[in-house]
Parts: structure tokens; sequence; C-alpha cells
């Protein structure tokens, strides 16, 4: 589906996500040039996550990244008590 989007004109893709069998790394490969990528910290983690999972996390996507072209934050999917967490590791 990538592929569409990007001949459509897309120039931001939002939902890298591993759990839905998504590699980060190949994506930004193919990609990257192509758009920008949003993502790769998994929602899952940002929701029930402790902050060292969080961490660990956001280490790995931007290892993975290491360019602007992917953002790792998230909006409204997010419970306000792990919040906190969310902006500690950002």
């Amino acid at each position: 589906m990538l592929d569409m989007f990007v001949e459509i004109g897309w120039d931001c893709y939002q939902s890298i996500q591993a759990s839905a069998g998504m590699d980060l790394g190949k994506v930004k490969e193919k990609y990257g040039k192509k758009m920008a990528l949003w993502g790769g910290v998994p929602v899952e983690l940002l929701v029930r996550g402790t902050k060292e999972e969080v961490e660990a996390a956001a280490e790995k996507t931007m290892a993975q990244g290491n360019t602007h072209d992917i953002d790792l934050w998230t909006l409204r999917t997010i419970r306000y008590k792990n919040s906190h967490c969310s902006k500690e590791v950002a």
C-alpha cells in the first residue's frame, strides 16, 4: 500500500508499527526519501509500558531511523497517566 500512497503524493505516513508486521528499517530504506515516516515506538508501550521500556523502544527506533524523517511522537493514543512517561522520554 505504501507504493500507492507515494504514487498519489502522500508526503508522510503515520502508523509504523512492528506489532503489525512492519520493519521500520526496511520501510525507511524503501520510502524514507519519498515521504516522512511517523511512528516506530509501539503504541502498546506508550499506553502501558514503564519509562524504561519506552526509553528502550525510542532508542531502538532512533537507531533505525537516525534522521529527522521519522517522528516518534503520538497524539491521542496514550492515556493521561502515561503521558508523563512519554514526555520525559521525548
